[in-house]
């Protein structure tokens, strides 16, 4: 069971994943290297960590499936791991039912789709069959989900406030290559991440 300063952290987190230590550490009453310390301490023990993906109004931009999986007996572990490397593979579910994984898997367009599903995620060792169903629209998704553990004017405090005029969402080669970034180390500096991608 985490503590409760423990909680309150990740819900901070929630709420502003990229927010500098001292804007966290401010909202939460702790310092900076406080705050941070104890989240390094959650990652460590794998308690917590951040990721990123598209979301949003993007995913309508996306096409999304959800695919069943039946695996050969004793492979669904390994099954299991190597979709969840891919990273086009969302979420990997292990389920009790008509299936062994359920898995939610993302591409650019429908065309994509499908020859990922095809190419790559039934030709996992270990797979025997895939179904897939097509979601045409997502209602919600997991980042919505809260702790709940700070109060709303915390919440208020760490909250983005929404641009005024927003441009048209956009998804192309760059975004694509910084959310992939951002999954990896959702809390990477900008530093860090302009290296990776080659960017100034």
């Amino acid at each position: 069971m985490l503590a409760e300063q423990d909680l309150k952290l990740v819900d901070a987190l929630q709420a502003a994943p990229r927010a500098s230590w001292s804007t966290l550490g401010h909202a939460l009453g702790l310092g900076a290297v406080t705050a941070a310390r104890r989240w390094d301490a959650l990652v460590e023990r794998g308690d917590a960590w951040l990721t990123a993906y598209a979301g949003g109004e993007l995913t309508t931009q996306l096409a999304l499936a959800f695919v069943a999986i039946d695996c050969e007996p004793g492979a669904v572990s390994g099954v299991a791991a190597a979709l969840a490397a891919d990273v086009h593979v969302a979420t990997v579910e292990y389920v009790a039912g008509p299936c062994d994984l359920l898995v939610h898997v993302v591409a650019a367009s429908l065309r994509e789709l499908g020859a990922h599903v095809a190419g790559r995620v039934a030709a996992v060792p270990g797979v025997t069959r895939v179904r897939t169903a097509l979601s045409p629209r997502m209602f919600t998704e997991g980042s919505r989900w809260r702790v709940r553990a700070i109060s709303p004017g915390q919440r208020e405090a760490l909250s983005a406030k929404p641009a005024r005029n927003r441009a048209p969402v956009r998804f192309d080669a760059a975004d694509r290559a910084l959310i992939l970034a951002l999954g990896a180390d959702a809390r990477a500096s900008a530093a860090a991440l302009a290296g990776d991608l080659g960017v100034g």
